[in-house]
Order: C-alpha cells, then structure tokens, then sequence
C-alpha cells in the first residue's frame, strides 16, 4: 500500500487487531523506501521497556496516553523537521 500512496509521517498505536505496532514498523523498515519514514507511536503502553524496544525497532517518537493536544503537534513538527505555527 505504501509503494503505491507514499506517506511523510505515521501515527500509530501500540495494540491493534490484526499485528503490534512493533511487527508493523519491522514490516515498515524492510522496505528502503519506508526506512525513514517517521513513525509515532500514541499508545497507552506506558512501560520503560516498552518505550525502548519500540525505539530500537525504530519508532521515531512515542506518545503516551493521555496527553495534551499540544504534545502531538509538538512530536509531528519533531518528526518532520518543520517549525510548528503558533
């Protein structure tokens, strides 16, 4: 899917149906199209060592709810290098 509709950024959470946020940026790095794409985990995993292995699995930043609405654009402006609007 992403061959055919690349994407600059992804948010997602750490539990989903079908496989773990982990098993999809594993998936997401084999290709080297997708090596730098960012990914943003907003999850309620909360753990230490859950937020370092997804960030040796190479999940670019992790959010972890609750949080306020600023951390998100703060964490996307992070991930794509741009200067947030006030």
């Amino acid at each position: 899917m992403l061959r055919e509709n690349p994407v600059d950024l992804i948010l997602s959470d750490w539990n989903m149906p079908n496989m773990s946020g982990i098993e999809m940026v594993q998936e997401l790095r084999k290709n080297p199209h997708n090596a730098k794409v960012p990914v943003i985990f907003i999850t309620s995993e909360n753990e230490k060592s859950s937020i370092l292995k997804s960030l040796v699995h190479g999940v670019t930043d992790y959010i972890i709810k609750p949080f306020p609405d600023v951390t998100v654009k703060q964490k996307i402006c992070q991930a794509l290098h741009v200067q947030p609007n006030s």
